[in-house]
């Protein structure tokens, strides 16, 4: 108990001096005197720790309490025991590490369920964009610029143009105490608490430097795009432009440094060499499938396939494994019996299982989002969550779960290759995936993520992704798969071709047509066997009808058919998944791809 004390202190001791950075840098560069009371109570209500502990259980203890043990985990120890011999039994606690390790889990549980309910009242009468759950102490006003709550009302802060951009809050945007300690420890506090120089400084992302990615890595090393990225990075985009309140505010600011005219050519120049910017950016949350239970041990069939911990059998050496079998007792075939048992968490295995979901998290991760032009904002264990372009996240998505499942792979360490052991083919991750427009508020994206991700694992059954498209109207698009799925989807992509006319060879109507026929069918008749050849027949005749500029050989569109539509139509039958989402899927991705709507 004492050693939990002290980590939980430790623990809340570091993110009090963070936020005291945070503090000292606004109240010293800013000249914002912070309002004391409710940044306190922001921050000490920040971090809640719930830890247990419970000493080693013995062959003593067992016997004395097992008859209270739920009955699984009771089933489990004596299963085990069985194998063991008397001596063994007596001295070696590691045999009970498996059923310790699980009673503290409940016990963990049950506290957890006695967290305090968070809620914050209304005080400033304006709420933290970011996290959406406390009130916001600072804001970049729309007509009034930076503004700070004093306790009583909200006063007008004069801001350097270097805090500015430290700051780095767009237009009409506000964050609470804990949100601006995360956006300034990725800027100012980093220096202050590491001394480290700026090239070492985590680089400050947006959901535009996110959305625009392609765009802006054709005009980075441009003078005039860096000053634009200091006023407005939103800029980027030719409809902000007719804006009224970037006028009032960041158009007036360019006008003023007299740049207006040069920057806004530039751009036009820009656009019509490289096409206007997406305006939709995603934003993934991966985790993975069943950890708890594959720490204890327990095996489960998911989609008719094996899943968990291996049997002991699984572990061993032919030859090892045939010498075991020989093993017999008063007539039993106990060497069968005992490889045919499943394996029970030990605190090697244990600690093996840690080391790869630490390993994986802490250099393939990062690798596999920097690979694919994302901003990774943590990855610990088996979760990660990251930022992309619309049409790198799908690769993405699929290769960190490639990597998550895999015996041995090879990550960069230090600048050198070193190969890492992974959890095996058994292991699996379930993603949520959000297409969102720049402007929508990122706490309201991050929670559809999370219902994205929940969907993939409930709905579709783990092993799966579960994509959410949140179009700037407001309307709302849903749909799931298996990640066997994506190299269909990926190749149906390519014929659509949303961003690229020249390669395109099906034409945009066919991902809308398709999706009525899908609807069509399932209103009247359902999805019964006999109705999938009236929808392969409808595909068939949609595929001939929308070739894009014939660029599709009557070949072309058979292999098309056979090979891509027919087995994908096939695969969401075989999973019992609704065929339906597979219509919508190619209209999410369609849209987000070419990063306007319909």
């Amino acid at each position: 108990s004492e050693i939990a004390k002290k980590v939980e202190e430790r623990i809340k001791d570091k993110w009090q001096e963070i936020a005291e950075k945070a503090k000292e840098l606004l109240k010293e560069e800013a000249k914002i005197p912070v309002n004391e009371k409710l940044w306190n109570q922001q921050i000490s209500n920040a971090i809640e720790i719930v830890s247990t502990w419970l000493e080693f259980f013995s062959f003593n203890t067992f016997n004395n309490v097992k008859d209270e043990l739920p009955n699984d985990l009771k089933k489990m120890q004596e299963e085990w025991l069985k194998f063991v011999g008397e001596a063994e039994k007596r001295t070696n606690y590691g045999h009970f590490y498996a059923l310790t390790y699980e009673l503290l889990g409940i016990i963990l549980t049950q506290k957890s369920r006695l967290w305090k309910a968070w809620e914050e009242k209304p005080i400033t009468d304006k709420k933290c964009l970011m996290c959406g759950r406390r009130n916001a102490l600072i804001e970049n006003s729309l007509r009034e610029g930076y503004r700070y709550w004093n306790g009583e009302k909200w006063n007008k802060a004069s801001i350097s143009d270097q805090l500015k951009h430290t700051l780095a809050l767009k237009r009409g945007e506000r964050l609470c105490a804990v949100c601006l300690v995360k956006r300034l420890y990725r800027r100012g506090i980093f220096k202050k608490l590491f001394s480290l120089k700026d090239e070492y400084l985590p680089k400050p992302e947006s959901t535009v430097d996110i959305a625009g990615r392609d765009f802006i890595n054709n005009v980075k090393g441009d003078e005039d795009f860096h000053l634009l990225k200091l006023v407005d990075i939103e800029l980027i985009y030719p409809h902000e432009w007719e804006s009224e309140e970037k006028r009032e505010s960041s158009i007036k600011e360019l006008e003023n440094l007299g740049v207006k005219e040069r920057i806004y050519k530039k751009l036009s120049e820009w656009w019509n060499t490289y096409k206007e910017p997406n305006k939709y950016y995603d934003i993934l949350m991966k985790d993975g499938d069943r950890i708890g239970k594959w720490l204890s041990g327990e095996r489960w069939k998911e989609d008719c396939e094996e899943k968990g911990l291996p049997n002991f059998e699984e572990f061993l050496h032919p030859a090892f494994r045939e010498k075991i079998k020989e093993w017999r007792e008063n007539g039993k075939k106990k060497g069968e019996e005992l490889i045919k048992t499943k394996r029970i968490l030990t605190s090697s295995h244990h600690i093996a299982i840690s080391r790869a979901m630490k390993d994986f998290s802490l250099y393939k991760v990062p690798e596999i989002v920097e690979k694919f032009d994302g901003f990774l904002v943590y990855a610990g264990g088996d979760d990660v969550l990251a930022l992309f372009p619309t049409d790198k996240v799908l690769d993405a998505a699929y290769e960190i779960q490639k990597y998550f499942k895999k015996d041995f792979y090879e990550a960069n360490i230090n600048g050198k290759k070193r190969r890492i052991t992974g959890l095996g083919n058994k292991a699996s991750m379930s993603a949520g995936i959000v297409f969102a427009h720049y402007k929508w508020p990122l706490y309201d994206v991050i929670e559809k993520v999370r219902e994205a991700e929940k969907e993939a694992k409930n709905k579709y059954r783990r092993d799966a992704f579960c994509i959410t498209f949140i179009k700037r109207s407001g309307e709302i698009l849903t749909a799931g798969g298996k990640w066997e799925f994506k190299e269909r989807f990926d190749e149906i992509m390519r014929m659509l071709s949303p961003s690229d006319e020249k390669r395109r060879k099906l034409s945009h109507r066919f991902v809308y047509d398709l999706l009525d026929v899908f609807r069509v069918l399932k209103r009247e008749e359902g999805w019964e066997e006999s109705y999938i050849s009236i929808l392969k027949a409808e595909v068939k005749r949609l595929l001939k009808k929308k070739r894009y500029e014939n660029r599709l050989t009557e070949e072309d569109t058979k292999k098309l058919f056979e090979e891509t539509f027919s087995p994908l139509i096939d695969e969401y039958m075989k999973k019992k998944l609704s065929l339906e989402d597979m219509g919508i899927m190619l209209n999410i991705l369609y849209d987000a791809y070419r990063g306007e709507e319909r």
